[in-house]
């Protein structure tokens, strides 16, 4: 299928690097800088550039904006990402110029969608938006149900007005609207929005340098990311996993009672509906000798984990089981 066709054109628009209005993130950096940059790169390579390239459909242009100096200073690497057909990197504010120059004079309808440079689509987004399309004057598009990822854990989250929303209008260049006509949390505020919630559809990837989003949602495992969105920044998740059930039945084996807790405490996290894993965390909090320390030892891990009111949820559940389970040499990985 071509890039465009009569009936429709399909823009993904991301913002990379463009003058934004908050001089720094939540941590206090410095927002648009190298190193904001440079990290921003690592993102968008790990999480949202892959994603794109693994569309099962292929039927959009990808406009990616940059600041005008960017045409210079980063010219490397957008070169790079060039070499994908779908990518166009477009420099400056006026991006209904530029829409107008790539859409095809004999389109009659428009569909724009947003994604941000350090987010990813599940691998049927594209193929799933389009499905939606039926020659709608002006129509909103929701992807109501996605994931979060933060250090290693995942949340299952949703939202009515998502960042990841779609744009279906008639195309008029005189009136051209696109989906950034108004900001994600206010459509759903002002306009009718059709909502997709049959799979979830988006990855929202939480990390020191966010400027505005929170990790929200209920725990689930990690290993749930693997079927949408097989990338490199999720590869590394499950790598990290894999080293995490290994340094755990390391420290069991050598009768390292402090990591052994440690490393079941971080393994039922990321994998909450892992019935091996829950099961020996269980086993050493239900262990008359062990169960004090535990408790001291998880509470202190409370006071300086990002999710305190899920890890006390998942903490009291946990201490609250006895289902008289065998002794912590018992824990194998599944």
């Amino acid at each position: 299928m071509s890039q465009s066709d009569a009936r429709f054109c399909h823009l993904v628009i991301t913002p990379f690097n463009l003058p934004s209005s908050h001089s720094s993130d939540r941590a206090g950096n410095r927002v648009g800088d190298e190193a904001w940059m440079a990290h921003r790169m690592e993102l968008f390579r790990a999480f949202t550039f892959p994603a794109m390239q693994a569309q099962s459909c292929q039927n959009f242009i990808w406009l990616v904006r940059f600041r005008e100096e960017s045409r210079h200073t980063h010219a490397d690497v957008i070169a790079e990402w060039s070499r994908f057909p779908n990518f166009r990197a477009i420099y400056g504010s006026a991006i209904f110029d530029d829409i107008k120059q790539i859409v095809p004079p004999d389109c009659r309808y428009l569909i724009t969608t947003r994604i941000d440079n350090d987010d990813a689509f599940h691998c049927r987004a594209v193929e799933r938006i389009q499905q939606e399309f039926s020659q709608q004057e002006f129509s909103f598009i929701n992807f109501k149900l996605g994931y979060c990822l933060r250090e290693g854990l995942a949340t299952r989250t949703e939202s009515m007005s998502s960042p990841f929303l779609s744009l279906v209008e008639r195309y008029e260049p005189t009136t051209l609207q696109t989906v950034l006509c108004a900001q994600h949390g206010e459509v759903i505020k002002r306009y009718p929005v059709v909502q997709i919630a049959d799979d979830r559809y988006w990855l929202q990837v939480i990390h020191q340098r966010n400027i505005a989003n929170d990790f929200n949602g209920n725990l689930c495992s990690v290993t749930e990311l693997n079927a949408g969105f097989g990338i490199p920044g999720v590869h590394v998740v499950l790598r990290e996993l894999q080293d995490q059930y290994d340094r755990a039945a390391a420290a069991a084996a050598s009768g390292d009672m402090t990591g052994y807790l440690e490393q079941l405490w971080q393994l039922a996290l990321r994998l909450p509906d892992d019935p091996h894993t829950i099961h020996a965390l269980r086993t050493v909090l239900q262990s008359a000798g062990n169960r004090a320390y535990a408790i001291r030892l998880f509470a202190n891990l409370l006071t300086q984990a990002p999710l305190n009111p899920l890890l006390h949820e998942a903490l009291t559940a946990l201490i609250a089981a006895d289902d008289g389970a065998p002794s912590a040499e018992a824990f194998r990985r599944p």
